[in-house]
């Protein structure tokens, strides 16, 4: 009958459009709906419209022609679809690679990336930065008593309030269990001493609320600021976590400098506690703890 379509270049064609479709579906798994009903509408029309032209009266090898520039178009359509797909898709591995999952804070990777960028820069102009590394204080024992989940949720929480109380161009970073990394844009010692007291007293200032009940929570920081003549960045690190042991030391829920703690005012809320140190510089090369 004239009016039937062809039916093996019809299905010759579907192939085509569905091998293509297949390949946009199976990425289209990773988004949302909205898409793969999207690659799906390309296909299914590209393929009707191909029927139609193949139905169409006249010689068959002009409307095969005709089907045939239709499905190219639709597969270069779904091809363009896949190829925003998988920038997408890039764009995502690179984010959860930046980051760590729990808290969303930056992660090791990314905190590495950024300390040797900001130490270049200093090697370059000058500009200085400070590390401040910090622990929480027994948190173990926030696990013991309420339950790994529930020390997850206060990672959360504490991440969420050393966010609010950093700047915008700071970097905090989650590089182990409870151990955060800050980096400080800045050359002022006095400078990242006070963020590492607000941070502090942020940590600190309310208990947290629990899945079973509210948990109390402070944490130590110790600071380095870089200095122009450290011959890389682990360097630094390595002063920041020195001070960090000994703020553990002498109590915990304090910040200690580099070079020694003492009990002084807080300069962001009097009355508070924070730790000084003598203003010249002694590095403490010992090796690396953590890079």
């Amino acid at each position: 009958m004239a009016w039937l379509p062809d039916i093996p270049a019809l299905l010759w064609f579907a192939g085509l459009q569905f091998c293509v479709y297949g390949l946009a579906w199976a990425l289209c798994a990773y988004f949302v709906k909205i898409e793969r009903y999207a690659a799906l509408s390309v296909s299914a029309g590209m393929l009707a419209m191909s029927a139609i032209v193949l139905a169409l009266p006249g010689p068959a090898a002009s409307r095969a022609g005709i089907a045939a520039m239709v499905c190219v178009l639709g597969m270069a359509l779904n091809i363009g679809f896949m190829i925003y797909l998988l920038k997408r898709f890039e764009k995502v591995l690179i984010e959860q690679n930046r980051h760590d999952e729990l808290t969303g804070l930056a992660n090791r990777r990314a905190l590495d990336r950024a300390l040797l960028r900001e130490w270049r820069r200093m090697q370059r102009t000058g500009t200085g930065f400070a590390v401040l590394a910090m622990d929480l204080d027994h948190f173990k024992e926030v696990n013991d008593r309420f339950g790994h989940p529930a020390g997850d949720q206060m990672l959360v929480q504490v991440a969420g309030r050393l966010k609010r109380a950093a700047r915008e161009v700071d970097l905090i970073a989650r590089v182990g269990g409870e151990e955060f990394i800050v980096l400080v844009h800045g050359d002022s010692l006095e400078g990242a001493q006070i963020a590492a007291e607000r941070m502090r007293v942020a940590v600190a200032a309310a208990p947290y609320a629990l899945k079973d009940g509210l948990a109390p929570v402070t944490i130590s920081i110790g600071v380095a600021l870089a200095r122009p003549e450290d011959p890389d960045v682990a360097e630094i690190v390595e002063r920041a976590d020195q001070a960090l042991y000994r703020a553990k030391r002498e109590g915990r829920n304090r910040v200690c400098l580099e070079a020694g703690c003492g009990t002084v005012l807080d300069p962001v809320s009097p009355g508070t506690r924070t730790t000084a140190a003598s203003m010249h510089w002694r590095g403490h090369a010992a090796g690396l703890s953590r890079w």
